[in-house]
């Protein structure tokens, strides 16, 4: 039931992982679909619109603030607060206010964003060397790693947009990283069954038939696991995720159709 409601992050809250996590790793799309229902609401409600940015960047700061209080008391509630809606939605707000800095036409110089994201990776690779961990429910990435990781992406998506960045700009549009991009949602969907049916099988395999390279067995599952999840994402988004995004393209019953070339 928690599935149809999008709601499965909060059963991971409350009682941790399931025995069988093939499903688990959709607890983020259950995140994303109530802050997209939420947030309209609140934008709709602001008292003081002018204002928005100044009050979501402040919000943004007390999720943080919260979610390291919350972790530096209670450091075993690492995995609650790792699903948990409110100490998660702060990566999101960040999303929205770029997008909101860049419709209202802000101007944030390309050199600034350069040694904003420069000083964002350095604090994130001294952060994790600091706690001797990559770990995502380690000190550091279990109270501002979060938050930091979310700054990090959205300047670097400013530098993709923005012109005179061109470099950049042009490493992401490479035809293989675009190709990933289609096809994303279809990976991300499908890899983690994957790696918990097949992959577990095939490492089983190769160990048993390979004893001592327990390594060898491994990267031969993780391709074996990476190549059918390429193959399946391929397929559903020719097959299924298509069908979908091509009623974007149709007129509503309130909308005029428009004159021009039809998209392929």
């Amino acid at each position: 039931k928690s599935y149809l409601l999008f709601l499965q992050n909060w059963p991971l809250v409350f009682s941790g992982l399931p025995r069988n996590p093939s499903l688990a790793h959709l607890w983020s799309l259950a995140i994303e679909e109530q802050f997209y229902l939420v947030w309209p609401l609140v934008i709709l409600l602001m008292p003081f619109p002018r204002a928005s940015f100044r009050i979501f960047t402040g919000l943004v700061i007390v999720i943080m603030t919260a979610r390291t209080i919350c972790y530096l008391n209670y450091p075993s509630s690492h995995t609650a607060n790792y699903f948990n809606t409110f100490f998660r939605v702060d990566s999101l707000i960040i999303g929205a206010l770029l997008c909101q800095l860049h419709a209202e036409g802000a101007k944030i110089p390309v050199k600034i964003a350069r040694i904003l994201t420069l000083a964002l990776m350095a604090l994130i690779i001294a952060g994790n060397v600091l706690v001797k961990s990559v770990d995502l429910a380690s000190p550091f990435n279990g109270t501002i790693g979060y938050t930091l990781l979310a700054l990090l992406f959205a300047c670097v998506i400013h530098l993709c947009v923005m012109p005179g960045n061109g470099a950049m700009a042009r490493f992401f549009e490479h035809p293989f990283l675009r190709y990933c991009g289609k096809i994303s949602y279809g990976l991300y969907i499908l890899h983690y069954p994957i790696i918990h049916t097949l992959g577990t099988k095939i490492l089983y395999w190769g160990i048993t038939r390979w004893p001592g390279h327990d390594n060898l067995a491994m990267t031969l599952s993780m391709t074996a696991c990476l190549l059918l999840s390429f193959a399946l994402a391929t397929l559903s988004f020719r097959y299924f995720e298509s069908f979908f995004l091509q009623l974007k393209s149709h007129p509503t019953p309130s909308q005029p159709a428009q004159q021009g070339p039809a998209i392929s």
